[in-house]
């Protein structure tokens, strides 16, 4: 009578391992995608005009940060496999583990709302003829992940793997939209950041051309390094989320 409760835990334990290897396969994916992104981001747009010295050491020092992160996470990553390996036969190890990487995996997705220590970027537009366009802060948001951000958001908006800021409308009203969702303002954009507070600073020092060029379209940039900044989670009917058409392929 134990034989077939026990086959039904083998065959419960097998496909729990395989769902966790997809959603690790998953992830990786996301994080080379979002790697190749930046890589054509940064090619296609330089916010000065130009491909200076100093522009180009920018570019490489950013790639390399993003491919530093790269290696780290896909270290983390063997070493969750090494774990549940570890675990053997042991079922409820087994759950708490499976329910600690679903966690994970849900944070890293941007589905859950997260705080920690990190920065506010107030980007004022009061002034008159002050304005911002997308790659304004396209060109933020790629150097921001060069520097290492564990998350961002802009006008409430979280920043994932498949964001995509553009403009929108016409020369006379234009819009700025932000994972298929508008976030043109006439007063303000804050782009909020959780990360470590040296490598925020470093970052503010480090990007003054970007903060120059700001200014001389009118707009007032202040920065504040609270010690927790909330940031909201990806709405999951968000255009942004997009897994309707996914489907995860068989293990033989």
């Amino acid at each position: 009578m134990k034989k077939p409760k026990m086959r039904r835990k083998n065959s419960w334990r097998r496909k729990a391992g395989k769902a966790i290897s997809l959603l690790l396969c998953f992830i990786l994916g996301l994080l080379l995608a979002l790697q190749m992104k930046n890589v054509a981001d940064l090619k296609s747009l330089n916010l000065l005009g130009n491909d200076s010295v100093e522009s180009l050491q920018e570019q490489v020092r950013s790639l390399s940060v993003a491919n530093n992160e790269l290696r780290a996470r896909n270290a983390s990553l063997n070493a969750n496999l090494e774990e549940l390996v570890r675990l053997g036969n042991d079922d409820n190890a087994q759950i708490n583990f499976y329910r600690q990487q679903t966690e994970s995996l849900s944070v890293f997705a941007g589905l859950t709302p997260v705080k920690g220590p990190g920065l506010i970027i107030d980007i004022n537009l009061t002034q008159p003829g002050a304005n911002i366009s997308a790659s304004n802060l396209l060109v933020i948001k790629n150097a921001l992940n060069g520097a290492g951000a564990n998350a961002i958001s802009i006008n409430d908006q979280r920043v994932v793997a498949t964001t995509d800021i553009a403009n929108t409308g016409s020369d006379t009203h234009p819009n700025i939209i932000m994972n298929g969702t508008g976030i043109t303002s006439d007063s303000h954009y804050e782009i909020r950041v959780i990360g470590e507070e040296r490598k925020l600073k470093d970052f503010v020092d480090f990007h003054t051309p970007i903060w120059d060029h700001l200014k001389q379209a009118g707009c007032m940039v202040s920065f504040s390094f609270p010690e927790e900044v909330e940031i909201p989670a990806l709405a999951k009917d968000s255009p942004a989320f997009r897994q309707q058409l996914l489907e995860p392929v068989p293990t033989p």
